[in-house]
């Protein structure tokens, strides 16, 4: 009886002590600053559900800003989800979940998008925001007639 539990606690401290070694996985490359591009994802910080993931990442040919935050989801876990190429959800955060004016946001440089996400081609030293805006983005100083 005494060797049983022994061996169970045995196995039951390698488990454990193999799930906290972090040294096993291997580290995620740091992207060329020269090559990469920055991709901020937030919803406004004045609500109470408010966070921020900023991710840079290496910009590959002919990359567009909607490919740049898939690639960034996939990386980082976070569920991006598409509608007829629309940015229909982020981080389980969608389209009128705030409002009937509410949605997320595309901004490169400083400037709103104006076409598709899938059609605006981005560049190395670019800033890319994806914003949640709670009414049609005037709340982040963006807004259309």
């Amino acid at each position: 009886m005494k060797r049983t539990l022994f061996i169970a606690s045995t196995i039951s401290l390698l488990f454990a002590l193999n799930a906290c070694d972090t040294d096993l996985a291997e580290p995620k490359p740091t992207p060329d600053p020269e090559k990469s591009a920055t991709i901020t994802i937030r919803t406004n910080p004045a609500t109470p559900d408010a966070y921020e993931h900023k991710f840079v990442l290496e910009v590959k040919d002919d990359e567009t800003v909607l490919s740049l935050l898939q690639r960034a989801g996939k990386e980082n876990n976070i569920v991006v989800s598409i509608t007829s190429g629309y940015v229909s959800a982020i981080d389980g955060l969608a389209q009128f979940d705030r409002g009937e004016t509410s949605g997320w946001i595309g901004a490169v440089n400083g400037e709103a998008l104006t076409v598709g996400a899938d059609k605006t081609k981005i560049e190395a030293g670019d800033t890319i925001e994806w914003l949640y805006s709670y009414d049609w983005g005037t709340d982040w100083g963006y807004g259309w007639d």
